[in-house]
């Protein structure tokens, strides 16, 4: 399976909400609360999903390439003793066609632009920290994050560089290191650019090793 972006096109039911809109917040980072080891192409969203009920089930239709996705039968016991062996590759939307928040009717086609994320160079994202610029997150995740419990259980808990205490904001000086410069007269050198592209890493990768 390849870790560059994958483009889908689905119809889907109701209404769609934010998938990674909000890069600061990165998807809160629920996936790893509620969830461990996120299968393939699951994300789990920062608000909550509504979806209109009515009394047919609406399947959803995925385009690849123009071409209908069709839904494919498999021998359940081979398939999961096969799944069981494989590498896993998480993907999170990065894109998406329709602006996220936006009500939708029943049918609308929304084009989706996923990716594992981990080639990606933390300079992709606004407000990271310089440091980080060339570096992708999968580099991030294991120079800092993977080796690194408390930093980790600090990302899980705090969600903004203000809601940090004193010992936070140590744990977090510790997690850096020497080699990443904090300068507060310089937003892109500043520990809150730091605390961003950490928390952009972690909602990508788990801070899996």
């Amino acid at each position: 399976m390849s870790n560059g972006p994958n483009r889908f096109s689905a119809n889907l039911p109701g209404r769609i909400s934010p998938v990674l809109a909000d890069i600061p917040a990165a998807a809160a980072i629920a996936g790893r609360n509620l969830i461990p080891n996120i299968p393939v192409n699951v994300f789990t969203p920062t608000r909550p999903v509504v979806i209109d009920v009515g009394a047919k089930i609406e399947a959803p239709q995925v385009i690849r390439d123009g071409f209908e996705v069709p839904s494919i039968g498999f021998d359940a016991d081979r398939f999961d003793d096969f799944i069981g062996r494989q590498p896993v590759f998480r993907t999170r939307v990065i894109k998406q066609s329709i602006p996220a928040g936006t009500p939708i009717r029943v049918g609308t086609t929304i084009d989706l632009v996923t990716t594992s994320g981990l080639g990606i160079p933390g300079g992709v994202f606004a407000g990271g920290h310089l440091a980080f610029d060339q570096k992708t997150l999968g580099e991030i995740n294991e120079e800092i994050l993977a080796p690194n419990a408390p930093i980790r259980d600090l990302l899980i808990r705090k969600a903004n560089l203000d809601d940090l205490d004193d010992d936070d904001r140590q744990t977090l000086r510790v997690a850096l290191g020497d080699n990443v410069e904090i300068d507060e007269s310089d937003p892109k050198r500043s520990l809150g650019a730091a605390f961003l592209s950490l928390r952009t890493a972690f909602a990508f990768t788990g801070g899996d090793e």
